[in-house]
């Protein structure tokens, strides 16, 4: 009898802890840190205490690297003020993958087009759920409404002419998800959640929320050597933000490296 109270006291007290970080992650989501440069031209907020998102002027037309966890965009409108932008600006969304914390802003912009790796199209459509148990839990937990499609799936590394004379190259990373995808616009690379900014060094992400960590590894490397002929002046990851200015060539080697595997 002893031994059953002293589970049902552990369940009640799991509850509570999951049910306040529930709480305070729906509260928080909307809560913004002012956004700062990346260069000139290039910004990014985060909230969530560490959800990043990235936005880019072209000329007249704003293009956004992950759009949060906030169905009402709110990050977003950081992002903006800060480019001196609004909504009807924003012409393209770069979605690194299909989870609800990096897709779930971009239902404030359904005249954009939106850009996602194929496989994670039922992911961020509501279609499946997350393989990871974690990223399961938080998905359903945190309600955010799905996205009612994606205008350009990606199957392969591409080339995306996004005007004013720039393009974003789009490479597939599958791992972290099946349809991960890493993008690198203007030397600044932006590789989603297939790695994360801690203490100073890109570190792999958390096991708990990664059910393929040898399969994200082997992309990790291989974007390496899909990226030997660019130049990358700055990593800015969706969790832990930027790498210095001048430095992301050589922490994105260092990572590697610490990969070991080839």
């Amino acid at each position: 009898m002893g031994k059953l109270k002293g589970f049902l006291f552990f369940l009640v007290v799991l509850a509570a802890v999951v049910g306040g970080g529930v709480i305070a992650m729906r509260v928080s989501r909307d809560k913004v840190a002012p956004a700062s440069e990346v260069k000139p031209n290039l910004v990014g907020t985060k909230h969530m205490g560490s959800v990043y998102v990235f936005g880019a002027r072209v000329g007249d037309r704003i293009i956004l690297f992950d759009a949060g966890a906030d169905p009402a965009g709110h990050p977003i409108d950081a992002i903006l003020t800060a480019l001196k932008a609004g909504h009807a600006d924003v012409k393209d969304i770069f979605l690194t993958h299909g989870h609800f914390d990096h897709v779930a802003g971009a239902l404030q912009f359904p005249d954009a087009k939106t850009y996602l790796g194929a496989g994670d199209v039922g992911l961020a459509t509501g279609k499946e759920t997350p393989d990871a148990l974690l990223a399961k839990v938080m998905t359903a937990v945190m309600a955010a409404p799905p996205l009612p499609r994606i205008t350009n799936p990606l199957k392969e590394k591409t080339t995306i002419d996004v005007g004013g004379g720039k393009t974003v190259l789009a490479i597939p990373v599958p791992g972290h998800t099946r349809g991960s995808f890493a993008y690198l616009f203007d030397g600044v690379l932006f590789p989603g959640d297939i790695m994360l900014l801690k203490e100073g060094r890109l570190e792999p992400t958390p096991s708990m929320f990664d059910a393929h960590p040898e399969e994200n590894r082997a992309s990790i490397r291989a974007l390496k050597k899909q990226l030997a002929d660019q130049t990358i002046d700055r990593v800015c990851t969706a969790h832990g933000g930027c790498t210095p200015s001048g430095l992301g060539e050589n922490m994105l080697n260092d990572f590697v490296n610490r990969l070991g595997g080839g």
